[in-house]
């Protein structure tokens, strides 16, 4: 079994904290947040980076600022030093975060009432999933869909060729309510990731619906994803890795 720790926050709850929170930062990292246009996205970028910092050095037991970070051949990021995956996704609100010992991907979206849904599921749905979506009202449509596309990014950020790739390169089948098999379209062969879909804590999709939707992936079927929150980053807790 593979467990996942994934942590979701709400930006608004660190906004008035992001200053405090930028004395984690390098100075290199202070640089880049300087680099936005506008204040809101510099603002996330810095909180971003601070809570990324944050929670890897609380589970891993040591000052955050101490943490050394480098990229793969894919330019995935990754912990150097220590035995511990994540990987990150953001939207204008959220922030999620997932840990785990083995690779792993994590995508979150917001159910955001502008979203053009039609456009974009015609680029990235197959006919079968399109004709589905045609029978869904507006706000159940757009939640099915946003399950729909970060499973698909969760597994192309696991696997760290990001979008490089066409979605319609593989298929995921459903194995259960949650968990589905990504295999490759052309040949069949399974590819040994498996996408897991989390439900928003507040609640399933249901009509007038804005929440965020996640998903995560992982090569191993048997996932367990244990749920954090801002109020357990505020605590004391063993770390579970090393």
């Amino acid at each position: 079994m593979t467990s996942v720790d994934l942590w979701l926050f709400d930006f608004s709850n660190w906004w008035s904290r992001a200053e405090h929170l930028g004395e984690l930062l390098t100075p290199e990292e202070w640089a880049r947040t300087k680099c936005f246009r506008f204040e809101a996205d510099r603002v996330r970028s810095l909180l971003t980076r601070a809570l990324v910092r944050r929670v890897l050095g609380r589970v891993c037991q040591t000052d955050p600022r101490s943490l050394r970070f480098s990229a793969d051949s894919q330019g995935k990021p990754y912990l150097m030093g220590k035995a511990l995956h994540f990987n990150i996704s953001h939207t204008r609100s959220y922030l999620t975060i997932a840990l785990a010992e083995a690779p792993v991907g994590v995508d979150v979206e917001e159910a955001r009432a502008n979203l053009d849904v039609p456009s974009l599921a015609k680029r990235v749905l197959r006919e079968e999933e399109l004709v589905h979506l045609k029978g869904l009202s507006r706000d159940l449509g757009r939640a099915w869909f946003l399950r729909l596309w970060t499973e698909r990014e969760a597994f192309f950020k696991g696997t760290g060729r990001g979008l490089r790739e066409s979605f319609n390169t593989y298929e995921w089948q459903a194995l259960s309510g949650r968990t589905k098999a990504v295999v490759n379209r052309e040949n069949r062969h399974p590819t040994g990731w498996f996408t897991h879909y989390v439900v928003d804590p507040r609640g399933a999709p249901r009509e007038g619906y804005r929440g965020a939707q996640v998903s995560i992936a992982t090569r191993c079927l048997d996932t367990r994803v244990v749920l954090r929150s801002n109020r357990t980053l505020e605590t004391p807790e063993k770390a579970r890795y090393g």
